[in-house]
């Protein structure tokens, strides 16, 4: 991941919804791997320092996905939704990103 400046107050972070029941269902939590959720927006990055639990590489995409779905229905007011959210596994390693970019866009009516 490029160094940027940490996220200042305010910064929308992703929530985890989806993460909480997969992590429960987990029987060894030791041998789970965490995952960690970090925001590039604005050349702004929001450093995930807790990460979630999750049971592989694969539920991690999912739950990036979902929770990139979730971050641009909050956004929608602002008429743009633009970031990236990038999955780290335990080493620091960027496994993945999700970009997002949705704009509105007003058509002038005709008279």
């Amino acid at each position: 991941m490029k160094p940027g400046r940490l996220a200042p107050a305010g910064f929308f972070f992703p929530r985890t919804t989806h993460v909480n029941a997969t992590a429960r269902r987990c029987a060894v939590f030791d041998a789970v791997p965490r995952f960690y959720f970090d925001v590039r927006r604005d050349n702004v990055i929001a450093l995930d320092q807790d990460g979630v639990l999750l049971p592989s590489a694969s539920a991690a995409r999912e739950e990036a996905a979902h929770t990139a779905v979730d971050m641009v229905k909050d956004r929608l007011s602002d008429d743009m939704a633009d970031f990236v959210l990038a999955v780290r596994d335990e080493r620091g390693e960027t496994l993945f990103e999700v970009q997002a970019l949705v704009r509105v866009l007003e058509r002038e009516r005709g008279s």
